[in-house]
């Protein structure tokens, strides 16, 4: 058989081109049962391995950025029906296009359906344990427990986090091994398996003070109080209160959901002490607080107004 030149396999092995990607390269490799017998066979074995995916990739990619979702999923659809087969360079290039899709942050109103996107998450993801490409798992792991938190999958989730809280310890990196702590945990906490969440909380908050990252420590504690005031084991309101305070400090003005969290635990508070229409005050703030967040925390937060407005009007 002939030498193929090392730098012809390179640009048959490693995609460094649209060009050369589109085109078709072939092993010059005569089989055995060709020389012995004759026998015809499909003809030479294609050397780019890659090729048959090629197009629809640079489909998915497009489509994502451009937000064409009936394009997204014809690509899917026929990326699925010739067979993933994705270069690790291409799967990264992949993780960026879908990232422009991706709510990546709980409780979303999802825009875009992402539904169909689960098996090219999958596959990424294998692809990267195979090569135990870390970057690749660090960037596909996000989405990709996002995937599974959005359609109500907080087992596999937390299976996904748990990997990358692995790498994370691995290579020392403190301040996204907390962020991933907390999101374990919070996966705990939208099962409302609040016990369960309460420890990883703890554990975020204190890797975070102990980083100097006051914003996300408080933003884990509100986390922990969530679940402990679910759970009614608040004693000691005042102290609690206090602490709350100090939260709610920090966290006032965050963008998005998080200056809710004080606000709504101040108004279980006032709940507590009998005083309803200062909680329902709290309550609206804490709607107007989050009503740009693309989130569904002002839906949730009206029940719990609708609650108190029921209980106020009761004589």
């Amino acid at each position: 058989m002939r030498q193929l030149p090392e730098n012809l396999l390179s640009e048959i092995f490693f995609e460094s081109s649209d060009d050369k990607q589109n085109q078709e390269f072939y092993f010059d490799d005569e089989p055995l049962e060709r020389i012995l017998y004759g026998a015809e066979l499909n003809g030479p074995s294609p050397a780019n391995l890659y090729a048959p995916s090629h197009k629809y990739v640079q489909k998915i990619i497009t489509s994502c950025r451009e937000q064409n979702l009936a394009d997204l999923i014809s690509a899917l659809s026929a990326l699925a029906e010739v067979g993933l087969l994705i270069s690790i360079e291409t799967c990264h290039q992949l993780v960026e296009a879908i990232g422009k899709l991706f709510p990546y942050y709980p409780n979303p109103v999802v825009i875009h359906d992402i539904t169909d996107l689960e098996l090219l998450l999958v596959y990424i993801w294998e692809r990267a344990l195979e090569k135990q490409d870390v970057l690749l798992l660090s960037s596909v792991g996000i989405p990709l427990f996002r995937w599974y938190e959005h359609h109500g999958k907080y087992e596999e989730a937390r299976q996904i986090l748990n990997k990358l809280i692995e790498i994370d310890s691995e290579f020392n990196f403190r301040a996204s091994k907390a962020i991933h702590i907390n999101n374990f945990a919070f996966e705990y906490l939208l099962e409302r398996r609040w016990n369960d969440a309460i420890p990883h909380f703890l554990v975020a908050a204190a890797l975070f003070e102990e980083l100097g990252i006051p914003f996300e420590a408080a933003n884990a504690r509100a986390n922990y109080w969530i679940c402990r005031f679910e759970l009614d084991e608040v004693d000691d309101i005042e102290s609690v209160e206090t602490e709350l305070n100090a939260i709610y400090k920090i966290l006032n003005g965050a963008k998005r959901w998080y200056e809710r969290k004080p606000l709504i635990l101040f108004a279980k508070i006032e709940e507590r002490r009998g005083n309803i229409v200062k909680a329902i005050t709290l309550v609206e703030k804490a709607i107007e607080s989050a009503k740009d967040s693309n989130t569904k925390y002002p839906e949730i937060d009206r029940q719990y107004l609708e609650h108190l407005m029921l209980k106020r009007r009761r004589p």
